[in-house]
């Protein structure tokens, strides 16, 4: 089930805000004074698991920050299902991987399955470490520019438009050192690449 680490709501008349908004100072009821300071509403978290969409997890963008490994027993999965009969046509988007992941959850979607991913968040600040394997946001993780890496025979790289875990939404796939990611691009996910640097 869902945690909340931590919830300031502010209730304002005839003004609802979503639950992982941060609030900015109001102003007072002719807008002349503000009423109170910011208050912020820290990141939703939960756990591996077959989770209900609206239920156990609200719909939205998650990551799972988890160190690179070559260990297949430390693969992180995850899909996005219509159903829990178990069966393969309930799947409609799906990945895997090591290192950070990243899942968009639709409101359509029946529910959330993750295995060996860990701990899920909507904090999606910034991830001080070197961009190697994993999934990484564009315009926060890494900047639009050329990236070059050292590659290697088993090196699969993706720029993505999306994290649903769609073919659709890989918009271009490559297996050298080297990539062109774009300001429209949403995402890159990269495989046995090694650590991409700017140039």
């Amino acid at each position: 089930m869902i945690r909340i680490a931590a919830a300031a709501v502010l209730l304002v008349a005839a003004c609802s805000l979503s639950p992982s908004a941060s609030l900015a100072p109001l102003g007072s009821a002719d807008g002349s004074q503000p009423l109170s300071p910011a208050a912020t509403v820290t990141a939703r978290t939960f756990e591996d698991g077959e989770l209900h969409v609206g239920t156990d997890v609200p719909p939205g963008t998650y990551r799972v920050v988890r160190a690179p490994s070559q260990d297949p027993e430390d693969f992180c999965y995850w899909e996005r299902v219509s159903g829990f009969g178990g069966s393969s046509a309930e799947t409609i988007g799906n990945s895997a991987g090591v290192g950070p992941r990243v899942a968009t959850i639709d409101p359509s979607d029946a529910g959330f399955i993750s295995q060996h991913c860990g701990t899920w968040t909507s904090d999606l600040s910034p991830l001080p470490v070197p961009i190697d394997d994993g999934v990484w946001i564009v315009g926060v993780d890494v900047q639009p520019g050329h990236y070059t890496s050292q590659g290697g025979t088993a090196c699969v790289w993706q720029r993505l438009s999306g994290f649903g875990g769609t073919s659709d939404e890989s918009t271009e796939v490559g297996s050298v050192g080297s990539v062109e990611i774009i300001p429209t691009d949403k995402g890159f996910s990269s495989s046995h690449c090694g650590t991409w640097l700017p140039g």
